[in-house]
């Protein structure tokens, strides 16, 4: 394998955990009170912005 397949492999797992965490952050978000905080509505922002960069730098690998 090419320094970029291994490149673009790490990519798409970084971005697999990211869908998870995501996912799992918008599940205590339906829960609603004391399943989700404003420290959690953060980190989903941060995990949404962290999967946009993510996605595009899987479309320069």
């Amino acid at each position: 394998m090419r320094d970029r397949d291994y490149r673009r492999l790490e990519i798409e797992s970084r971005l697999g955990h990211l869908y998870n965490e995501r996912t799992m952050l918008e599940v205590g978000r339906e829960q609603g009170e004391g399943f989700f905080d404003d420290l959690d509505e953060k980190t989903l922002m941060m995990v949404n912005t962290e999967i946009a960069e993510m996605e595009s730098l899987r479309e320069l690998a």
